[in-house]
């Protein structure tokens, strides 16, 4: 493989990956298609909050084998927030 065609092909790789950010900007984005439901009712905020709280908690206790104390570990929480929190999402 000549140095260009791996510098080429790290280029790609590098546009590839979706970053947190990227990834958070492109599904807020999206979600604005849908804005009229929320236009003057104040929930938008609490609303993506919790969509995205409720899908991170998921996935943490899907990472940590539904281990309760690591994943308030890694959610820098304390378990009985992280209980509190599984209940009220039903997770």
């Amino acid at each position: 493989m000549t140095r260009t065609s791996s510098k080429s092909l790290k280029q790609r790789k590098k546009n590839k990956k979706v970053t947190l950010e990227k990834a958070i900007k492109q599904l807020v984005s999206q979600y604005f298609t849908t804005i009229e439901q929320h236009q003057g009712n104040g929930v938008l905020h609490q609303e993506l909050i919790r969509r995205v709280e409720r899908e991170l908690i998921h996935q943490v206790m899907k990472h940590t084998e539904h281990n309760q104390s690591q994943t308030a570990k890694i959610l820098g929480i304390s378990r009985t927030t992280l209980r509190k929190k599984l209940d009220d999402y039903q997770l």
